[in-house]
């Protein structure tokens, strides 16, 4: 009778110690399950969507010998403003687009070599191409935080198109022995060797609020018939490069 109930009293032990071993494995489990769980979602940040205004200032850079017989060397200083938009859908990535109303100057070489759009001297000519422009753009930050709202340094990618509506040839002299009319100004308003659509790349560099940028027009301006002789115009510089504000 007495190993009988021996017995039973040592099954019941190990019993009893198999249920606290598993329902001890089934604890850890769960607390392993929710721990992960709780970090993975603390780690999820909903994407960003920014609208904001800005500003940009440039200047027009004639960077090979046929571009400098059109124009000065640097011309400018040309403005602009708009709207940009960006959707931030990663820590280190980005893209966006803007609406940009700007003008571009060209301002005109007065020396032996003129010959655009004649070989006229003026004391002041230039040409002012003025529009809408369209800019799609990709950017990358240098910083991969986990909080997508951080602001850091970043690089922009993208390419625009613009449609010149008001586009102005001006020319202005002194008259010093007039004096009634002390200068005699003329402005030609979207003048026929132009085109008014172009297209090209750009590249941007900085921070959101400020940056640095560089236009490369990619279509020319100069109408195909104005390539050629009589007239054998060169295309006008490609090259802008300027500074932008994000207020």
């Amino acid at each position: 009778f007495l190993c009988m109930k021996n017995i039973i009293m040592i099954r019941f032990l190990f019993i009893l110690v198999f249920c606290l071993v598993t329902l001890s494995g089934l604890a850890q489990e769960t607390v392993f399950s929710t721990t992960v769980q709780q970090d993975t979602i603390d780690n999820v940040k909903p994407p960003t969507n920014t609208i904001k205004l800005f500003v940009e200032n440039s200047v027009i850079i004639a960077t090979t010998s046929a571009e400098q017989t059109m124009t000065k060397p640097v011309s400018g200083i040309n403005a602009g403003f708009g709207l940009t938009y960006y959707h931030r859908y990663a820590s280190m990535a980005a893209y966006g687009m803007e609406l940009v109303f700007k003008t571009r100057k060209y301002s005109m070489r007065n020396d032996s070599s003129k010959k655009f759009p004649d070989n006229t001297h003026h004391q002041k000519e230039f040409l002012s191409l003025s529009g809408f422009a369209l800019t799609i753009y990709h950017r990358f930050y240098f910083t991969g935080k986990k909080n997508k709202n951080a602001h850091g340094p970043l690089i922009d990618i993208g390419a625009y198109g613009m449609w010149g509506s008001f586009n102005v040839y001006y020319t202005r002299d002194d008259n010093p022995a007039n004096s009634l009319y002390k200068y005699t100004s003329i402005s030609k308003y979207n003048p026929k060797y132009v085109y008014p659509l172009d297209a090209g790349g750009l590249v941007r560099i900085g921070w959101e609020q400020i940056s640095i940028f560089a236009n490369y027009r990619l279509t020319d301006l100069i109408k195909p018939v104005y390539r050629q002789a009589p007239y054998a115009f060169n295309d006008l510089p490609r090259l802008e490069v300027g500074m932008r504000l994000v207020l």
